[in-house]
């Protein structure tokens, strides 16, 4: 619903901060994950809170007639406005690239900071030695975490590799790896993931079962089609799918009585399902 996204968008507002703060475990991809209970889950209203506590300092330093705190505020949330996720697009709460713009004020502000420190007059010759040291080292550090960070988006496989490290237990990430794979022709790689991927998150078996099929792989889709059934991994309607696949699979194998019964259990959960008709009435022609 709409109060689960603005939900997600205020964490992903105040995501960038600390990253930018602390520029360690960037990720270019934040997987996005669902709220499912608004009332369930107090914490997630902190960012919310949090936000109008900005807000509030912000407005409260306007009122002193110091601009710059609100106005860059302003600016980071205007900016980043179109990729916060209140329209979701794709299954990414939050990415790195996201907030290169938008925290271009804040590099402002601390420039200036460092700028009157750096002309004070009292202890100037220390402040200055300080900042200068201070400087080279933090340019070194964010120079050797950039290089390390530009090796991510060699391909595809290293990209996702990096990601489903940063996130071994969100599913949707896994299943992009397993694409990496199957388009590099890596199909055991593959299937592998893909395998657990559909440990974290068993729906994944149905897409796992599509993708044996598409690479001819029938006797692994039939028995992973089996363990679905077998885990009452999915009910109702998609449970009579699996059955019409399970019998399409049989029917390629020339099974038919087999196929015939797959068929007829699709057909006992979901009646107007066309598809297992129209097999069922192919498979009993045949057989007579």
């Amino acid at each position: 619903g709409i109060q689960i996204r603005f939900l997600n968008a205020f964490n992903s507002t105040l995501l960038y901060i600390p990253k930018f703060l602390f520029p360690v475990n960037l990720s270019p991809f934040y997987p996005y994950t669902p709220i499912r209970s608004f009332h369930q889950h107090y914490l997630s209203l902190i960012p919310v809170f949090t936000f109008f506590l900005i807000t509030l300092v912000c407005g409260y330093f306007w009122y002193k007639k110091k601009y710059y705190w609100l106005m860059t505020w302003l600016f980071y949330l205007v900016t980043l406005s179109p990729v916060v996720g209140i329209i979701q697009v794709g299954s990414q709460a939050a990415a790195d690239r996201y907030a290169y713009f938008p925290t271009l004020p804040f590099y402002i502000l601390i420039g200036i900071g460092i700028a009157k420190l750096y002309y004070t007059q009292p202890f100037r010759r220390i402040l200055r030695t300080g900042i200068l040291v201070g400087g080279l080292l933090v340019g070194s550090v964010l120079i050797h975490l950039t290089h390390q960070q530009t090796f991510i988006w060699k391909n595809d496989i290293i990209f996702w590799n990096y990601v489903v490290l940063q996130e071994p237990y969100h599913a949707a990430v896994r299943v992009k790896l397993v694409s990496a794979y199957f388009r590099a022709g890596d199909l055991e790689k593959g299937f592998e993931h893909y395998r657990q991927s559909a440990l974290i998150e068993p729906k994944v078996y149905r897409s796992f079962v599509r993708s044996y099929i598409e690479f001819n792989r029938l006797q692994e889709a039939l028995e992973t089609s089996q363990q679905v059934i077998d885990n009452n991994i999915n009910t109702g309607q998609s449970q009579s799918q699996i059955y019409y696949t399970m019998g399409w699979i049989y029917f390629q194998q020339g099974r038919l009585q087999k196929a015939q019964q797959a068929l007829g259990h699709a057909l006992e959960i979901n009646p107007e399902h066309k598809q297992a008709q129209s097999l069922l009435l192919q498979i009993t022609a045949q057989r007579h």
